[in-house]
């Protein structure tokens, strides 16, 4: 019982979470997402990851936009808390990865991150 009053206590003096004793020793390295044109996006499955380099050319209302690259353009869903303090115009660069959102009669880009060139 002693110990583990000790380990609680430790753990709020740490500021209350147990990641503050987690070590960030890196990740992977290799090859990683294929589909990075929105051509390709369009004509790949269901769930697919994507890293996309383009402009968000109109804001649709909501978290729904729409962004393009030299090979077309794509409705792309990005919440409010990806945006992180940046702001982005239609002539700004920006780097979108996320997730290929695909039914019967619509397509579009559940979008992770949101980076700006």
């Amino acid at each position: 019982m002693k110990y583990k009053l000790a380990a609680i206590a430790l753990m709020v003096a740490m500021g209350g979470s147990a990641h503050a004793w987690q070590v960030n020793t890196g990740g992977y390295t290799g090859p990683g997402v294929a589909v990075t044109r929105v051509a390709d996006a369009k004509e790949s499955g269901d769930d697919v990851h994507v890293r996309l380099r383009g402009t968000i050319r109109q804001h649709l209302g909501g978290d729904r936009y729409i962004f393009a690259d030299a090979t077309g353009s794509i409705h792309v869903d990005i919440d409010a808390d990806l945006w992180m303090g940046q702001t982005v115009g239609p002539k700004d660069e920006v780097e979108l990865e996320g997730e290929v959102d695909k039914d019967w009669t619509s397509i579009e880009i559940d979008v992770d991150r949101i980076r700006k060139m």
